[in-house]
């Protein structure tokens, strides 16, 4: 029975119409999609991203460059542009469908040389088709549609380079390895952040190149490699030439108006990266006051994906060693955004930027199980004892325990606040007790209002006189007991005075003001780390 199973096999048809199928489904009956709530007819434009990029497609078929109509990278308002005429309310339905469905069809040619076809299916319709949250954001016209298919045929080269026959002409590797970076330079004028993972894709590149010219002698076999990372950084800088040349002619300057407003509004702190990783993968609440809303906490199998993830970074072969490496640096390179925040991640739809990421994080955490097994596809013949297995198993439990076992560890302090009256809003003078001491948070217990007040309001902070920046250096979030001053990356200073918006108010039962910091640890493993703490208690993790 087992070996039957095990000889089915599924048509690439099926991938594809069922990418299309699904795709199609999914777009036409979201709520948000333009007409389908009477309410908001609008839908999706009405939203800030999304009216950015229809403003910025119907500049460019007008031919207007007023830097105002043009915030983010042109790429995608450009693919929008050439359906607007036909499609002015759907411009992106067909390029990210087409996008969509190339993304299945890698992903089924990739994970094909590990598992079967119909794992490979069952793990694309767990993961994408029947998961509600990423799916919609595969159908709502996001700008990471192109970082999806610009992905896919990246991981589709490195998937045809990783073959034991090498080139008989230099020039051909050399001209591969130029439409490589070229096809993947694209995402300078896409998402710049993105285009980041060239740090893995492109030493990958020449990894595999390197491998697949075994056959020249060693003085060739390098000539060649060096000649191909030339090829690709030559491709590399056709993109970062159109970047250039685009918000010349836009902004007047190279770097344009998004980089510049990207850096200064919302921030990046490397330094902040593994806190902030933490809270949003597996604790959103100690520090962000936003329960169950870690990724773990939504998708517990990502678990053995992290696990899975460690096991082939050691033992992989070297396509899902780039694969992990990306997944991980992908990641990496988002979360030290000051804006990224857990409280958005599922609220605002953030999640998209790493929506690629979860067939292939399926596909890890199967693997994981079959490396345990012993039953890898890669090696079929491969037998393995009981014991073999055992240590296995033993070492993924390991990685999980492990992993679970880091925790937040927060503590509070209790301080005095003066309160004084400017206007119609309250400036609340916080005394802290130590001022050589970093504070990551102050809670305002019995301070309160609306979320769109609280989370969006343009409030004021100084430290000891300096102004903080909103988004960049701090944020106001919404707690059971009131409001959570965060800042994004520790403060030192004697008095912090913050200045709420006229609708944030003190309740009538006073106001009580703590100061707080917290740090990783290690603890008790456990699955669930973001569970919301109760009413009237300030600090939402045990000290």
């Amino acid at each position: 029975m087992l070996e039957k199973a095990r000889r089915l096999t599924l048509p690439t048809w099926i991938f594809l119409w069922s990418a299309a199928i699904v795709y199609t489904y999914r777009y036409l009956v979201d709520p948000a999609l333009p007409g389908n709530n009477l309410t908001y007819p609008e839908g999706w434009w009405g939203w800030f991203d999304q009216s950015q990029y229809l403003l910025a497609a119907k500049s460019w078929l007008a031919g207007d460059f007023a830097p105002a109509h043009h915030y983010y990278p042109p790429l995608y308002p450009v693919i929008g542009a050439l359906f607007y005429r036909w499609m002015p309310v759907h411009p992106f339905f067909f390029f990210n469908g087409a996008a969509f469905v190339t993304f299945i069809y890698v992903f089924m040619r990739f994970s094909t040389r590990y598992v079967t076809r119909v794992e490979a299916f069952l793990i694309v319709a767990i993961a994408v088709y029947f998961n509600g949250t990423i799916m919609e954001n595969f159908a709502i016209p996001w700008s990471t549609a192109g970082t999806i298919l610009i992905y896919s045929i990246v991981i589709l080269m490195l998937s045809k380079l990783n073959v034991s026959v090498g080139e008989q002409r230099t020039r051909h590797a050399m001209l591969r390895a130029f439409a490589f970076a070229a096809c993947f330079g694209l995402l300078v004028i896409l998402r710049p952040v993105d285009a980041g993972v060239a740090a893995v894709f492109f030493p990958g590149y020449l990894w595999l190149q390197f491998k697949r010219d075994q056959f020249l002698p060693n003085g060739a076999r390098l000539k060649r490699v060096i000649l191909t990372g030339i090829s690709l950084g030559l491709g590399l800088l056709v993109g970062i030439a159109l970047f250039v040349i685009y918000n010349k002619h836009v902004f007047g300057n190279p770097l344009g108006g998004y980089i510049a407003s990207t850096a200064t509004s919302s921030g990046y702190f490397v330094s902040e990266l593994p806190r902030k990783a933490y809270s949003i993968l597996f604790d959103s609440n100690t520090f962000f006051v936003e329960p169950d809303a870690s990724v773990v906490s939504k998708f517990p199998w990502i678990m053995l994906s992290i696990a899975g993830l460690i096991v082939f970074l050691i033992r992989g072969d070297a396509l899902l060693r780039i694969l992990a490496l990306a997944i991980i640096f992908h990641f990496c390179l988002y979360a030290p955004y000051g804006d990224l925040l857990p409280n958005g991640i599922w609220r605002f739809k953030n999640i998209h930027y790493f929506k690629w990421t979860f067939p292939y994080l399926m596909l890890f955490a199967w693997l994981s199980i079959r490396w345990a097994a012993g039953v890898i596809r890669e090696t079929p013949g491969e037998r393995i004892s009981l014991r073999q297995s055992g240590t296995r198993v033993a070492a993924l439990v390991l990685i999980c325990l492990a992993v679970s076992s880091l925790r937040f560890v927060a503590f509070e302090t209790p301080v005095a606040n003066k309160i004084s009256v400017r206007g119609a809003t309250d400036d609340i003078a916080v005394q802290v007790p130590d001022p050589s001491k970093a504070i990551d948070f102050i809670d305002f217990q019995g301070l309160g209002g609306g979320f769109t007040d609280v989370y969006f309001g343009q409030h004021h902070v100084l430290v000891d006189g300096k102004p903080l920046y909103l988004i960049r250096d701090f944020r106001l979030v919404p707690a059971p007991w009131g409001a959570r001053l965060l800042f994004i990356h520790p403060v030192t200073g004697r008095e912090v005075v913050f200045s709420p918006i006229d609708s944030v108010k003190i309740a009538d039962s006073g106001l009580k003001t703590y100061v707080g910091s917290y740090r990783l640890s290690l603890g008790r493993p456990k699955r669930r780390h973001d569970i919301g703490c109760a009413m009237g208690v300030p600090l939402c993790s045990p000290s």
